[in-house]
This record gives structure tokens, sequence and C-alpha cells, in this order.
């Protein structure tokens, strides 16, 4: 990422302080088709980008620790299909040239706000209050917020903009037509194809005898109009710059469009229009110069009008072809987001959630919180891997002797304002803190190690399992806890304590420091040990302790009902023959 003169903040690894100021550009509508190709060359050129979210709520999808991935998946892919994505941030990271332990980064906090007619916006009070609480510019969010579109709003879009091309050069005949702006191949979706040009419909036929005195009424006025004009080939004859207009009397839709048809078939040469206020039809009689003029204008508008509606599909669409790795913290529930409201509706599965991010972004994603507390760089997790805390931990503690260095780009490219939220759950800025920190992990397991044991592997949340999203496991994830035998322990009374469960097992014996309990719910916990139970283990009359392998067993089949009936056809003849006897 080349450095365009403007200042640079340096992070060194090995300083004890660090700094929770950063500077990012914020994107809004206003000012998003000026920075994209800002975006597109961060893109091209950077190693990996960092995301972060903020969204409208989280939902209660009333989470056990006993979820399953499958189970999990269900339950948060409902909270992400309820609720909308207010801020995105994205911090890309570059290497620098002759400096192998150096990263360029430069950060982007966006605004995002839905077109009126998509889905509702669903708000929840505790959310808002956060990011109130938090300095969200909610001002901007709901004014200045960028639009964005799915796969399938895409695909509809592109077909309004290929009519729209096909009735301009219908009447501005061109050798070259334009063609429709790149639109995303990337799969999953199941769109974002470009759109040929619909076949043309039938024509009007006018039966009202109202309709067809309008019409005949409208062609009498045009002929005297291109009468005393000169007629149809003034306008291709004429070497001036200057236009004569006819206006069409005020009509309904149903008549312009026979009206355009009837020009189209009768007076091609000649430009049909809507009138300046957008109320009326008119004839334009122009010169070549000017027809040409004219023409290029429609397409430019009809361009400008489809990369509008598009959004933040635009750079999505450039994203999902780059070939990028993704970084997030704690980030399934971002991913969901993501994927729902970029992208199409989430999957019913989780097996084919899996395809559809590998055929989106075959680079793969890496979670942060994952590669510290899953414990693969090489020492115990930190006590606490919230972002903040673990950005702390891998600047001035873990990582100093690398001293690598993150140069940040404070105000990289054109066009955008800074960011006055320099703090953290400004979207932007938490992309820049997760970033950063990857970039740490990295340094430390250098790429191949790295992507051999993190890519497509994210932390779940109160949880006994990681998250696995590469399509090859058909497990879809993995227990946590790697170094403990595993037992489920259930049916002891409610108001049971920790220190309750502990209690029989330290009484036979057992080192306290060996025990591990993982709560599930009020009646059901996880034991985790470091060592063989002892056998025999007096517990608590009722309590029932199985293995992890027991638990997880599916019940036995219920006799088929073939069976029982022979059993109950057997009992009867007994009966019967007691009876009898």
């Amino acid at each position: 990422m080349p450095c365009y003169g403007l200042r640079a903040i340096l992070l060194k690894l090995a300083d004890t302080e660090y700094s929770f100021s950063v500077d990012m550009v914020v994107v809004t509508k206003d000012n998003f088709a000026t920075l994209l190709p800002t975006l597109k060359e961060a893109l091209d050129e950077c190693v990996y980008l960092a995301f972060d979210l903020e969204f409208s709520g989280l939902g209660y999808s009333r989470n056990r620790k006993d979820d399953t991935p499958e189970k999990r998946y269900v339950k948060m892919a409902q909270v992400a299909s309820r609720y909308s994505i207010i801020q995105l941030g994205l911090t890309f990271f570059a290497s620098v040239p002759g400096e192998p332990q150096q990263l360029q980064s430069s950060s982007f906090t966006f605004f995002l706000f839905p077109d009126f007619g998509r889905d509702d916006i669903v708000l929840q009070p505790s959310s808002i209050k956060f990011l109130k609480q938090n300095n969200l510019d909610f001002g901007t969010w709901i004014n200045k917020g960028l639009t964005f579109i799915d796969s399938k709003m895409e695909a509809w879009e592109q077909e309004k903009y290929a009519k729209s091309l096909a009735q301009i050069e219908a009447s501005n005949p061109s050798p070259a037509p334009a063609p429709a702006p790149e639109a995303s191949g990337g799969g999953g979706g199941g769109g974002g194809e470009t759109v040929a040009a619909p076949a043309p419909a039938a024509n009007v036929v006018l039966t009202r005898p109202s309709d067809v005195e309008y019409f005949e009424r409208q062609k009498k006025n045009l002929d005297a109009f291109l009468a005393i004009s000169g007629g149809d080939s003034a306008s291709s004859s004429s070497s001036s710059s200057s236009s004569e207009m006819f206006v069409f009397e005020p009509c309904n839709g149903f008549l312009r469009r026979a009206l355009y048809e009837y020009m189209e078939k009768t007076h091609p040469n000649l430009v049909v229009r809507k009138t300046d206020d957008g109320n009326g039809l008119c004839v334009e009689m122009m010169s070549t110069e000017k027809r040409e003029e004219h023409r290029l204008k429609l397409l430019a508008k009809a361009q400008a009008d489809l990369e509008a509606s598009m959004g933040f599909r635009l750079f999505w669409n450039m994203l999902t072809k780059s070939n990028k790795p993704l970084v997030g913290h704690n980030c399934f529930f971002d991913l969901l987001y993501v994927l729902k409201n970029f992208d199409a509706p989430l999957p019913d599965t989780l097996g084919t959630l899996k395809e559809r991010f590998e055929s989106l972004f075959p680079a793969g994603i890496y979670d942060t919180k994952f590669v510290s507390d899953s414990g693969i760089l090489g020492y115990s997790p930190p006590d606490d891997t919230s972002l903040a805390s673990l950005y702390k931990s891998a600047v001035t503690e873990r990582f100093g002797q690398s001293d690598a260095v993150i140069i940040h780009d404070a105000e990289f490219g054109t066009g955008g304002e800074e960011s006055s939220n320099k703090q953290l759950h400004d979207a932007g800025y938490d992309s820049y803190l997760t970033g950063s920190i990857f970039g740490q992990q990295l340094f430390k397991l250098g790429r191949e190690q790295i992507e051999t044991l993190s890519k497509n592997r994210l932390f779940m949340m109160q949880s006994l399992f990681h998250m696995d999203l590469n399509s090859s496991n058909t497990e879809h994830g993995f227990i946590k806890i790697v170094d403990r035998k595993i037992y489920h322990l259930s049916a002891f009374a409610d108001r049971t304590s920790t220190t309750d469960i502990i209690k029989p097992f330290t009484d036979a014996g057992m080192p306290l420091e060996s025990i591990e309990v993982f709560w599930i719910d009020q009646v059901s916990t996880f034991v985790f040990f470091s060592q063989d139970l002892p056998s025999p283990l007096p517990l608590p009359e009722g309590w029932l302790l199985k293995t992890y392998e027991e638990f997880t067993a599916p019940p036995p089949p219920p006799a088929s009902a073939s069976a029982a009936q022979e059993k109950a056809e057997a009992t009867g003849m007994f009966k019967l023959i007691c009876v009898c006897a």
C-alpha cells in the first residue's frame, strides 16, 4: 500500500505505552463513490483485512453450553436474520517493501442504512442504549448511511438497468451500446449475474374510444409541429447545437407507452423523453451531436442510478473476488450478519453455510479470539481475551520481543472525513485493534502454521465447542478441552452450588486443582478432570454422572411397531390359554 505523504502513527510492540487513538475515514452515501477507487486500491494491495460490526440488536438466543455447533448455528441465524448492521469497520493491512517486520494499515468506518422498501429495521433497546453510551452518531447513520443490497436485489437492479439500456438504445440507436457494470460472480448467493436485456413486450393496442381519440389528436399535433420545423430530417441534417421541442398533452402510463412505441416505429430519428419536471412526455429535434450527447447522458444516469441502488454491494463484489483473508474477533455472529445482509438469506443447515462461505472467501477467515484461547500460540491463554484486553496483552506483554511495527495511514486516500469517535465500539477502530492483534499472531506463528492451525476456526462463546467452518470437517466443530476428561453431571437438586458439585470428588481424594466445573443450566453441568476418577466414587443419591461419550451417544432406537404388536398378541394369546385351561 503506497504512502501518500500523510502522517503515520507507529505502534512499536516493545513499547510499554500504547494508544487508543487511531484516525480513520468515515464512509457514507455522500462520499462512497469518491472513496471506492481508494478502497479498491487498498483491497488489491493488502495482505489481509480485518472487520468488525455494530448491530441493531443481538437478540436472546437462549444459548446452552452443551449446544452442538449445529444447534448453536440455528439459534444465532435466527437472531442475525432479525436485526441489521449499523456500522461496518474495515482495516486493510499491507506489507511494507523491504521491511518484513512491518505492516501498514488504513481504517474505514462505514455507516450502513438500507433503502426504504426493504425489510424493517428492528432495534433492540439494550443494544441501542449501549451504542449511544459509546457515542455512535445515529444522525449520521439515518441521514447519511450507505445503502446495501443482497444478491437477489442486485439481480433485480441489474434487470432494471438492462431494461433502461434497451429503451435508451431503442430511442437513441448507436453501434456501441454500453455494457452493464461488473456484477458479482461469487458463488453461494445464487445471484448477481449480469442480466441480459429482456425481450420486448407486445405492442399496446388502444380500444377505448377516449384513448383512440387522444392518440389521434397527438399524432395530428405532432405532424403539424414537424411540418413547421422541417420534418424528421431536420434533426440529423442540422449542424447547430440547438434543439426544438414538442410536448404531448398529459396522459397516463398506458398511453405514454403507446406514444413511445409509435415514435420508435414511425420517427426513429427523433428523441422522445420525459419533460424536465418529470410529469410529461416530449419530442425533441436535435442535431447529431446533440443527440449523441443526450444518449451518453442517459446512459451515464442509468449507470449512476444502478450504482446508487447497489451501494456497498459494489465493494462487496470486489471483496468476494479478491481472495483475501478476513480477520475478526469472536466473529461468528459478525460473519452471519455479513452473509445475511450482503449476500443472501442464511441457509437452514450449518453444512450449507460452510459451503457457501468457502465459495465466497476461499482464503478463509481467522478469529483472533480463537487463536488466543486455543493455546496454539504456545502459552496458556490470558484470563481476559476481550478485544481491548487482548490488544493490550499483545502489545505490551506477549510479543514485545518481536519488535514488530504497525504503521497506520492516518488519512489514507482523499474524500473522506476523520472519525471523531476514536474509541472502542467504533467499528473502524475495533477492526484496527483486531487486525493489529492478528499481525502479532502472524509474526509469532508464521503464515503456514497459522493457516494450518486456525483457518476457518472460530471461537464460540459460552460453549464446550469451537466452530469449524472448513467444509472438509463434517463434524462442524471440536471440543475446546483437549487435556482433560469430560463428564456430564445432572439430576442434582436446584440451587446446588459449584462447591457442592466439587465436594464428593475432593472427599474421594481428588485434588481441588484437578477439577473444573462448566455449568450448563441450574440442574446440569460438565465437569473436567485432569486425572482418572477413583473407584468406587460415592455420589449423593440421585446424581447421574456420564462420560462425555455416553452423554452424546444417540438413544437406543425404540421398538418397532410390528415388534410391539407381536409382543401384545403373544401376551394376549397366553392370557387366553390360561383362561381356557
